[in-house]
């Protein structure tokens, strides 16, 4: 199994666990992403969402599923308040990052 590429954690005194981080994936081939933070943060509130309920997302539009993973990041931020917030590589499509960074503020 390929070694998840580094990249930036936030700092492990700064992750209340109020504020936990926020994983949200289609289904689950972002656990390996996971799994790889768990290790370099152990102690890390962790809170990981799947989609099974709107699979599959290969026969949406783009305009379909930008809608519905921006509501249900925007919703699982309100509830959540997570200090960072992350969506599977493939789960939005790229266009909708920016929508999905206005749905969130985070």
């Amino acid at each position: 199994m390929p070694t998840p590429a580094k990249f930036p954690l936030p700092d492990p005194a700064s992750i209340a666990a109020e504020a936990p981080l926020l994983f949200f994936d289609s289904g689950i081939g972002g656990l390996s992403v996971l799994k790889a933070v768990q290790a370099e943060l152990p102690k890390a509130p962790i809170v990981y969402v799947a989609d099974f309920a709107g699979l599959p997302y290969g026969n949406k539009t783009e305009i379909q599923i930008t809608a519905r993973v921006a509501g249900l990041l925007g919703r699982l931020v309100a509830r959540y308040r997570p200090s960072l917030a992350t969506a599977a590589c493939t789960t939005p499509p790229a266009p909708a990052v920016h929508e999905l960074r206005a749905a969130t503020h985070v």
